[in-house]
């Protein structure tokens, strides 16, 4: 297997994004951060910035590094990376090297393409010597990914508790879960064709009190040494991630704050019009259409990361279908990954 010379990931649009939010791009799988922007470093285009690998998005207030492997029907894992914690694996279709390092992994349904790895990256990790991973599902398939843990056990006689009883821990609607004394996880409504449901990782973050929201950096700090409190902790939406879904995932109204999120990574199976958003519905999943016309509301998102394309479609079919149908404002902070697509064999 080898990869192709073409680039891997694209983004539209010149780089920043909402809210003075702006991204890097990684040429290799490293953890190495580029400045930006940069003269010597990555390349911007107008057309499109052109990523290899792992990307970056980076906000004022945090930098998240990016893989996602996602091709619908066949394969499915993302994994973020916060500068400022552990990596979160959301799906589990493929144990992607950078998903190993995922102490969490959240899976959104039972489908293969979403969950068929999960008794490898136990495995791996196992491997790695790294401390077993908590695994978080709907509530309808907990003994299933158990069960196919514990064969794949027998079959490969491993004896050891990791794989023969990993942490799968359901999670339902409604509950909220500590990930860390900064971040909670709770899960929210999806519509697929089997039980689902997403993933928002909330944060808690030191940010301006309303009032003061007009102040700069350089004023805020002085204020702060003068005694002034200008600032409070408050639940940001950070991280929210659907998995498969039809687009009523986001008209309703419970699903609110994922509308407000930092990073929204979602589907968008298909993207052409040979496919209409009514089909695209009927079989349980989201159309390019679909976010066209409902740009607007997703105006308080700070980057739309979409997944899960077809595998009909390559990157040029990605890039054409994109810039003829996003309007400027909402193109302009989207983000395909398009990784494994672009792999020859």
């Amino acid at each position: 297997m080898k990869r192709s010379l073409s680039s891997l990931y694209f983004r539209w649009s010149s780089p920043p994004l909402h809210s003075s939010a702006r991204c890097i791009t990684s040429l290799s799988e490293t953890k190495k951060s580029f400045p930006y922007p940069s003269t010597t470093g990555p390349r911007y285009q107008q057309a499109g910035v052109i990523m290899n690998s792992e990307f970056t998005l980076r906000f004022p207030q945090q930098e998240y590094h990016l893989n996602c492997w996602s091709i619908s029907g066949m394969e499915s894992t993302v994994t973020v990376r916060t500068s400022d914690g552990p990596s979160y694996a959301f799906d589990m279709g493929q144990a992607t090297r950078p998903s190993v390092s995922a102490d969490y992994v959240m899976i959104t349904h039972g489908h293969t393409d979403h969950c068929g790895a999960i008794h490898k990256h136990v495995a791996q990790r196992d491997l790695l010597s790294k401390r077993p991973a908590t695994y978080f599902c709907p509530p309808d398939i907990e003994k299933s990914l158990k069960a196919i843990c514990r064969q794949y056990a027998i079959m490969g006689e491993y004896n050891k508790p990791t794989m023969e009883n990993p942490t799968i821990l359901p999670i339902s609607l409604g509950s909220r879960t500590a990930l860390s004394n900064k971040r909670t996880l709770v899960p929210f409504i999806t519509y697929h064709r089997v039980p689902s449901q997403g993933y928002m990782i909330y944060s808690k973050e030191h940010v301006l009190k309303p009032e003061y929201a007009h102040v700069n950096p350089r004023q805020a700090h002085e204020m702060t040494r003068q005694g002034v409190e200008v600032r409070e902790w408050k639940e940001i939406p950070e991280i929210a991630y659907t998995g498969d879904t039809t687009f009523e995932a986001f008209t309703d109204t419970v699903n609110a704050d994922v509308l407000n999120a930092r990073i929204l990574i979602t589907e968008a199976t298909y993207i052409c019009d040979k496919q209409s958003p009514s089909k695209a519905k009927e079989r349980g999943h989201c159309h390019l259409m679909d976010f066209a016309k409902n740009a607007d509301l997703f105006q308080n998102v700070g980057a739309l990361v979409l997944v899960h394309l077809s595998d009909r479609y390559n990157r040029r079919h990605a890039d054409q279908w994109i810039n003829r149908s996003l309007p400027m404002a909402l193109k302009k902070k989207t983000w395909v990954p398009t990784l494994n697509k672009d792999m020859e064999y």
